[in-house]
């Protein structure tokens, strides 16, 4: 039944006035665990009862009672009250509510005769305050504090306790963007986790109330769900490739893909599948549990166009429909999840998908560390070439740089598009989206000599800073492929790397450098603060002109002979460790005086001799 705004009002304030407790069914058992020289007490808030020495058959009894089975998370007592999701579906007017219950955990009164302390309502964001000990709440478009958010099944507006419509200022043209980032920031990171299935099978009903014949196992799921539900419209052509995609017939390998790992480990892997279609590939992702289900589906055709589904039951519908998406836990797992390619011989003998998936998964594996660590997404070669090889054929920006050769780049802008891409690159004009010559700033010649050079994907910043670097030596107008320019690009970046490779076998910063540990991060200040350690206020600001004057002292020496720009290195890490030593002595003495670094020559020294003698100098005993 469709209900007018006035009687969902309506609705919701009597709900609210006979529901101020919320449902003990539905929120995580509190027991308080408190140590006496004669045992432990056992104190549960909700029943107002301390148990000595051990919860008795009777205490049991109450618990399942109350809460609906007799199992329970103990803790310590705490002035930190212990927060827990809640979430509940009304099926007699078919809204499902919100809200996050708080029960206080401090030690029970024992001269008191009644300590029972009901749960109570408090909506909030994830960020506690560690000083005042508080959730920061979370609040309507007019700043007042809310505690319970209602959606019915009939529309995606979001309601409050009284009554009133939430967050009209973030109404969309297809769902509420407050309420996708309550259910996805407050719902989701919410203190407490326990009681999942409880959770889960009301997020279900609720969309099973909506006609969606889909389990939702946690809140993100429920906020893509809520956030994908409403049909966009398309053109008539749009509809129809889209009917024509969801009529395309691939046969069930369910049964395939739980022999293939019959007599294998299951723990962390994900099954990928490739299936041959009338009209293009599917590639099929299967989630990592003991029983492998079909979770997502990529349809491609053979004009590079991607569908994404959700697959519900063995099949895709307009309903399930979502965002493209790789990272950020697209496929349900984190990068420690190993995607498994069953049918890789099979995929390659598609063109289309081997010419993109062949190059992106060789660039991934000659290198150990890769930025797709900043992803949550599956782990391994295989899964992750996989889904940059979607993305490509989703993005013709990407699929034009492989198209040219321009591999490096590509596979580093497919993993963090145009924000964190722009911050590695320097100059990037996403406004721009057909030509990547004109994104760049760059001609042709120097995206390749940066492509070549700048990229190894396991020195991480060292390709930022360099681009920085280079950025502002030739400057923020197009770079041209004039001599001058690729030379001094080409020797730049031979100087960079082996910058790194000198600093990398060194004890750095504050830690010592394992195979694991990515320290190219560390250059932009290494190279300069190891003549000073006002580190703080500078060592990651790429615009400080005393470390754009320390690199291009080095790169200019490095061009003049590779042997003065290794001496230089060399000289900066005695000067570093110099001054290292000094401080550590300095601060011993607690003299209350600021530590003022000393350089020992090493900023005007330019020749052999010079150099030596500073590492000389620096390498004395202080």
């Amino acid at each position: 039944m469709a209900y007018t705004d006035a009687q969902k009002s309506q609705i919701i304030k009597d709900y609210v006035a006979a529901t101020p407790v919320p449902d003990y069914k539905l929120i995580d058992p509190v027991c308080i665990t408190i140590q006496r020289k004669s045992g432990i007490d056992y104190y549960f808030p909700h029943l107002n009862r301390v148990f000595k020495n051990g919860v008795s058959e009777f205490g049991l009894n109450k618990v399942k009672e109350l809460y609906g089975f007799d199992k329970w998370t103990n803790f310590n007592p705490s002035d930190r009250d212990r927060h827990c999701p809640y979430v509940k579906y009304n099926d007699t007017y078919g809204f499902i509510e919100f809200s996050s219950v708080v029960t206080n955990t401090k030690r029970y009164d024992r001269k008191s005769e009644n300590n029972l302390r009901v749960p109570v309502y408090t909506a909030h964001k994830p960020q506690f305050n560690y000083y005042t000990k508080q959730y920061y709440s979370f609040e309507d478009d007019s700043g007042r504090e809310i505690h319970r958010v209602f959606l019915f099944n009939d529309s995606l507006i979001p309601w409050d306790e009284n009554g009133n419509i939430l967050w009209k200022a973030h109404e969309g043209k297809y769902y509420n963007k407050m309420f996708y980032q309550f259910i996805l920031k407050s719902m989701y990171n919410a203190y407490s986790y326990g009681r999942q299935k409880e959770k889960a099978d009301e997020l279900t009903r609720f969309a099973k109330s909506m006609g969606v014949s889909e389990t939702i196992a946690s809140f993100y799921e429920f906020a893509e769900f809520y956030k994908n539900f409403a049909p966009r419209v398309s053109s008539e052509k749009t509809v129809k490739d889209l009917e024509d995609v969801l009529n395309l017939d691939v046969k069930n390998v369910d049964k395939e893909v739980d022999d293939y790992f019959s007599s294998k480990t299951t723990v962390s892997v994900i099954p990928i599948y490739y299936s041959k279609t009338d009209n293009g590939f599917c590639i099929r992702i299967f989630g990592y549990n003991k029983y492998f289900n079909e979770i997502k589906r990529y349809y491609v055709t053979k004009k590079s166009k991607v569908y994404s589904f959700k697959v519900v039951d063995g099949k895709c519908s307009k309903n399930t429909k979502e965002t493209f998406s790789i990272g950020g836990g697209a496929w349900g797992v984190y990068s420690t999840v190993q995607g498994v390619f069953i049918n890789e011989e099979e995929a390659l003998t598609d063109s289309l998908f081997a010419k993109y998936y062949v190059p992106i998964k060789k660039v991934l594996a000659a290198n150990s560390y890769v930025p797709f660590e900043r992803s949550s997404c599956v782990a391994g070669v295989p899964g992750r070439a996989v889904a940059l090889t979607l993305k490509t054929l989703k993005d013709r920006f990407i699929s034009k740089m492989i198209d040219d050769g321009l591999i490096n780049l590509a596979v580093d802008y497919g993993v963090h598009q145009n924000a964190d891409f722009k911050e590695d690159i320097s100059v990037f004009d996403s406004k721009n989206p057909a030509d990547y010559k004109a994104r760049f700033k760059m001609e042709e010649g120097c995206l390749k000599a940066i492509d070549k050079y700048c990229i190894p994907l396991e020195r991480g910043n060292l390709f930022r800073y360099t681009c920085h670097y280079l950025v502002k030596r030739i400057g923020t107008e197009t770079m041209t492929d004039s001599p001058e320019n690729l030379k001094l690009i080409n020797k730049t970046c031979e100087a960079m790397n082996h910058a790194y490779d000198v600093i990398a076998k060194h004890h750095i910063g504050r830690g010592t450098v394992t195979p694991n540990t990515n320290q190219a991060g560390r250059f932009e200040w290494d190279v300069d603060k190891y003549i000073s350690w006002y580190y703080k206020e500078n060592c990651f600001n790429h615009t400080s002109n005393h470390v754009y004057d320390s690199i291009t002292k080095y790169v200019d020496l490095w061009n003049k002979e590779a042997e003065l720009g290794e001496l230089y290195l060399k000289a900066l890490m005695a000067v570093w460790a110099r001054n290292e030593r000094e401080r550590s002595a300095f601060w011993r003495k607690r003299t209350g005086v600021r530590f003022t670094s000393s350089d020992y020559g090493v900023t005007t020294a330019s020749t052999k001799e010079e150099l030596e003698r500073v590492i000389k100098v620096a390498s004395e005993t202080c």
